[in-house]
C-alpha cells in the first residue's frame, strides 16, 4: 500500500521484533544498548521496520564452509 507516492513502512513493536529474532531478553537488550537496529521513537514506544530486522540477520549469518555440509551428509548417509 502506498500513500502520497511512498511505500509505507512495515513497523512492528519491540516485543514483536524480539520473538521474530528468536532473541533472549538479555540478548535483545544488549542489541539495543550498542544500537545494533534502527528504531523509531513514539512516545515511549520504539517500532522497529521488518526490513532492518531481516538485514540484521543477513549481517549475522554465516556461510558453511565447503565441503562441511557434503561430509556431514556423507556420514548420516552411511550411518
Amino acid at each position: 500500500m502506498s500513500y502520497l507516492g511512498t511505500k509505507r513502512r512495515q513497523l512492528v513493536t519491540a516485543q514483536c521484533a524480539r520473538e521474530y529474532l528468536g532473541l533472549t531478553k538479555h540478548m535483545w537488550k544488549e542489541v539495543i544498548r550498542h544500537g545494533r537496529l534502527p528504531y523509531v521513537l513514539v512516545g515511549r514506544a520504539k517500532l522497529f521496520e521488518v526490513k532492518d530486522l531481516d538485514a540484521f540477520v543477513d549481517r549475522k549469518e554465516i556461510a558453511a564452509r565447503p565441503g562441511i555440509a557434503e561430509r556431514s551428509m556423507e556420514s548420516l548417509a552411511s550411518g
